[in-house]
C-alpha cells in the first residue's frame, strides 16, 4: 500500500502542466524586427543617387535643345550630339578626366544641361557612378551637366 501512495504522489495523473511563457520572448522579437527595419530605412537614405530612367534616348529636352548622349563602351566613351566624337581608353581604364574637360568645354558652349548616360551592359556600377561624377560638376565644384538621365535600354 505504501508503494501504490508513492507513486501516486511521485507522478499525480490530474495536475496542471506548466507552459512555457512565451510572451517575453515574442516582445524582445518584435522590437528586433521593428529596430530592423528602421535602421534599414534609415541607412538607405545614404545611397540615393538623384537619376532619372528613359526607355529610349531622347531627341531633345523638354526646351528643344540637343541633350548631350554619353555612351560608356567597354572600348571607352561615345559622345553624341555637339560633334562630342569618341574619347579611346587610357592605359586600358576610362578616361574620367579627358571627359569632365570635354564635358566642361560642351558647358561653355551652352549645352542642355541635361546629359543621358548610357553605360553597356557589362560596365561595372563604380564606373556608371564615377562618369556621373564626372558629368555633373568640375573638380573646384562649377556645375556642368546636374541633370543625369540613365538610358537602361538594351
Amino acid at each position: 500500500m505504501r508503494l501504490r501512495l508513492r507513486a501516486r504522489t511521485a507522478h499525480p495523473a490530474d495536475a496542471p502542466h506548466e507552459e512555457l511563457n512565451v510572451v517575453p520572448y515574442l516582445d524582445v522579437l518584435m522590437n528586433l524586427i521593428i529596430f530592423v527595419l528602421l535602421s534599414v530605412a534609415g541607412l538607405g537614405a545614404w545611397g540615393v543617387i538623384k537619376a532619372t530612367a528613359v526607355a529610349g534616348t531622347p531627341a531633345g529636352s523638354a526646351s528643344g535643345d540637343a541633350v548631350l548622349v554619353v555612351r560608356i563602351r567597354p572600348d571607352g566613351y561615345e559622345l553624341a550630339a555637339f560633334g562630342g566624337g569618341a574619347l579611346p581608353l587610357r592605359d586600358g581604364q576610362l578616361d574620367f578626366e579627358a571627359l569632365a574637360a570635354q564635358a566642361r568645354r560642351l558647358n561653355e558652349a551652352g549645352a542642355s544641361p541635361r546629359v543621358v548616360l548610357a553605360p553597356s551592359p557589362d560596365i561595372p556600377y563604380a564606373v556608371v557612378v564615377a562618369t556621373m561624377d564626372a558629368l555633373r560638376a568640375t573638380s573646384d565644384g562649377k556645375p556642368l551637366f546636374p541633370d543625369v538621365v540613365l538610358d537602361v535600354t538594351r
